[in-house]
């Protein structure tokens, strides 16, 4: 993908956390899951946008980002971290619940979250975990706020996008928002990575779960999937 293009995609697509720090602080070596009090004062201001891209250009984003960390994982003199991304699509109906419940954990890192939705769009949160399973981390329940996840390895990612008014849907707005995150929390905070496919979950008002699927968009992983999906 040209500079240019990519350059874009961060603008209209970038992560909503930044993971605490100093300046120069040391890459992650580990996949030791952070604690929430470690992620609560973002290094800087970060936006989110809402999803514009096409199914293929979120696809070549995608491709191209992943190229970049299998690069990287070649060149670096450490072991790589095993990371799981899971995307949760959430309604504009569920979402002040999950808005307040992540303004009372973190206020800090939801300053630049949309306060509302339109009635027809979906916010989707990418999860960082440590590979291996999906289950535990994302939790069950009728409560919006009993999904989240209570450890992560690092800033999550957040999109939104609106299938009524443009040509957009979950999936493609997940290839989008891990290129993002590739390519700006797995370049800054971590030396280098290996990423399982990652797995959307779609859950409707009340807390049904409507579906739970490994996407692998057709691309080779450096993981297999997850257990149990």
């Amino acid at each position: 993908m040209p500079g240019a293009r990519c350059a874009q995609q961060r603008v209209l697509f970038s992560t909503a956390w930044r993971r605490v720090g100093r300046a120069g602080a040391p890459l992650r070596r580990d996949n030791r899951a952070v604690g929430l009090r470690q992620l609560v004062r973002p290094t800087r201001a970060l936006g989110f946008g809402k999803n514009t891209a096409t199914p293929e250009a979120a696809r070549r984003a995608l491709i191209h980002a992943l190229k970049r960390q299998d690069e990287r994982a070649a060149r670096s003199d450490v072991g790589a971290i095993d990371v799981q991304l899971l995307a949760q699509v959430t309604s504009a109906s569920e979402w002040p619940k999950l808005l307040a419940y992540w303004e009372r954990r973190n206020p800090g890192g939801v300053a630049a979250w949309p306060r509302h939705l339109d009635p027809s769009a979906h916010a989707l949160n990418l999860w960082a975990l440590p590979a291996g399973g999906v289950g535990p981390a994302a939790g069950l329940g009728a409560d919006v706020r009993k999904r989240q996840p209570k450890r992560m390895l690092s800033t999550p990612g957040l999109t939104v996008f609106d299938p009524e008014k443009r040509s957009s849907d979950a999936t493609t707005a997940l290839a989008v928002v891990c290129a993002t995150w590739l390519e700006d929390v797995g370049t800054s905070d971590f030396e280098a990575l290996r990423l399982a496919p990652p797995v959307l979950e779609a859950w409707a008002p009340g807390g049904r779960l409507i579906s739970r699927e490994v996407v692998d968009f057709g691309l080779e992983w450096p993981l297999p999937a997850a257990d149990g999906i």
